[in-house]
């Protein structure tokens, strides 16, 4: 009697389903990883242009309107103007000063929408504050949400009801 070395069908499919299992879970943890990271990447350049900003109103004594006012540039962005408003497009997010001067916002760039409002926005939004520098996430409100702030590690949230642009901020 000859013997048959090999897998049977039911070995296989346990090896399949096991692997199925695992990349099951691992595949939304890559994701959430992947957002994470794009996340710090966003905030280290809201702290940056937070500087700039900050470096701008000691100089000339007022808030900037419009990332022209400074005198910096930023490599591999360009501008685009949305009606008196023009946001900063780097590719992966764009960014905003508030029409006031007093904040800055940035959000993931989808290729699709450049607003920031968080009214059309299926994602975070980070905000500081030019007068501190603490960052604050807001969730869009279009459902269903891509990635809000708990996916990007953002604990707390800012409440939006009455707060947003120019109402959060007071003088």
């Amino acid at each position: 009697m000859k013997r048959k070395y090999g897998f049977t069908l039911i070995e296989l499919l346990v090896v399949v389903l096991i692997i199925g299992i695992l990349a099951a879970i691992a595949v939304p943890q890559y994701q959430k990883s992947v957002a994470r990271s794009k996340a710090a990447e966003q905030v280290i350049n809201l702290k940056n242009i937070s500087t700039f900003v900050k470096a701008f109103v000691l100089e000339s004594g007022r808030n900037p309107t419009d990332y022209g006012e400074l005198s910096v540039d930023f490599p591999g962005c360009g501008y685009t103007p949305l009606g008196t408003i023009t946001y900063l497009n780097c590719g992966k997010y764009t960014s905003v000063i508030e029409s006031s001067g007093r904040a800055i916002f940035i959000g993931p760039y989808d290729g699709t929408n450049y607003n920031l409002s968080i009214v059309s926005r299926d994602t975070y939004i980070l905000y500081t504050p030019i007068n501190t520098s603490e960052v604050i996430c807001i969730n869009g409100t279009k459902a269903p949400l891509k990635l809000s702030c708990k996916d990007i590690g953002f604990s707390k949230t800012a409440v939006t009801n009455n707060c947003f642009w120019g109402n959060c901020f007071s003088n």
